[in-house]
């Protein structure tokens, strides 16, 4: 699944019919270690459709080996966020911004 499939439910809703597509996440996962942060996409396996809510819940999982003597991961973090914010957290810091905020970036996690 990569979104954007187009999905048709039939006579499992009021109206009989439910057309609708599946939502592209385009929010990054970062894995934050002592000394680096790599990012991961998003990869949706798991569909769950719940017609009575007209609700759709995309689920995604990783896997990931750490090997002895490496330095460790401290953190995941999903979504957009600031650089400041991924430096602060690496180094076990506060973010504290000039701005205020948490760090976040105000951008769409996914695209119908």
């Amino acid at each position: 699944m990569h979104g954007g499939e187009t999905v048709t439910i039939i006579g499992m809703t009021p109206n009989g019919r439910w057309d609708f597509r599946l939502p592209r996440v385009v929010a990054p996962v970062r894995l934050i270690y002592d000394d680096r942060v790599e990012e991961r996409p998003f990869a949706a396996d798991t569909v769950i459709v719940e017609p009575d809510l007209w609700r759709v819940t995309l689920k995604a999982r990783f896997s990931h080996v750490t090997k002895r003597n490496t330095p460790a991961l401290r953190e995941i973090v999903f979504g957009h966020v600031t650089s400041t914010f991924l430096v602060a957290r690496r180094k076990r810091k506060t973010y504290l911004s000039p701005r205020g905020g948490d760090g976040t970036v105000d951008r769409a996690v996914w695209q119908p």
